[in-house]
């Protein structure tokens, strides 16, 4: 079976990974070895029980939004983890003190075929996420031209790699929306019953939120672009800060509100 550029490459490049995984295995050691993921592992878990109420409360009465604290907080906390977590499993698999060579290293060597599978499988959901991303943002006659698309879609004639055609990681109902939004976005008319609708009525009448667009001020930044300078405006640091009313804006089923303005259900 002839292979194409973008297939000879996926080889290649998972044989050097396999290789450079076991050589780094046999002179590192198991610990060592698998020490980057393990600490990752460990780093997600603890990011994701504590690192969003640790958002909350250190990034309180800030110019980031409430919506974005818990996951600031446990993208955060998750780097912190990781970093002690490394340097322990570091120092735990170190070398014994006058040893020529590093303890159990053919099981390193064997640790490290798998790291170098793991970073084999990292670079594919990167390159599948990516290519999601394109098909998302961009006409399919445009997002089909781009190299991370018909790179995934290339890989899928390998044997066992079939599933990888047309796949992306990214939701669909995240891709419905965007392309309805570009359809309302287009139309005037469309737009101007999406405006009509109460939960978009219901959000613009917040009082926090009203406060702040009725300050010319804050509209000339916002229609300028200045976010921030319009971040740091002393009549948005409580619309920030309200948690009612982000809660509100996440709770607002976006996609029926755009089918109601595309007339592509049932208005009455």
């Amino acid at each position: 079976m002839s292979l194409t550029v973008t297939q000879w490459i996926a080889f290649s490049v998972a044989l050097i990974f396999l290789i450079q995984g076991a050589y780094s295995g046999y002179k590192r050691g198991p610990i060592r070895q698998c020490a980057g993921i393990v600490a990752l592992i460990v780093a997600v878990a603890v990011g994701w029980i504590f690192g969003g109420e640790l958002g909350l409360l250190f990034l309180n009465d800030t110019i980031v939004p409430w919506l974005l604290r818990g996951p600031i907080g446990v993208i955060g906390l998750s780097a912190l983890t990781w970093l002690l977590a490394l340097s322990w499993l570091w120092f735990v698999g170190r070398r014994a003190k006058g040893a020529e060579e590093t303890e159990s290293p053919v099981l390193g060597a064997l640790v490290g075929c798998w790291t170098g599978f793991m970073n084999c499988a990292f670079l594919l959901a990167v390159l599948t996420a990516w290519a999601g991303a394109r098909e998302i943002l961009s006409p399919a006659t445009i997002a089909q031209q781009h190299w991370a698309v018909a790179a995934r879609d290339d890989l899928s004639a390998i044997a066992g790699m079939d599933w990888v055609k047309g796949y992306s990681p990214w939701p669909e109902s995240w891709k419905r929306i965007v392309r309805k939004g570009h359809q309302v976005l287009s139309s005037p008319e469309a737009s101007r019953r999406l405006m009509e609708q109460e939960p978009i009525r219901a959000l613009a009448s917040h009082p926090t939120f009203y406060t702040a667009w009725g300050d010319p001020e804050v509209k000339r930044l916002a229609h300028n672009g200045s976010l921030g300078d319009l971040l740091e405006h002393p009549k948005v640091r409580p619309l920030l800060n309200d948690a009612a009313f982000q809660q509100q804006l996440i709770h607002t089923d976006l996609e029926v509100l755009l089918d109601k303005s595309l007339k592509l259900v049932n208005t009455k």
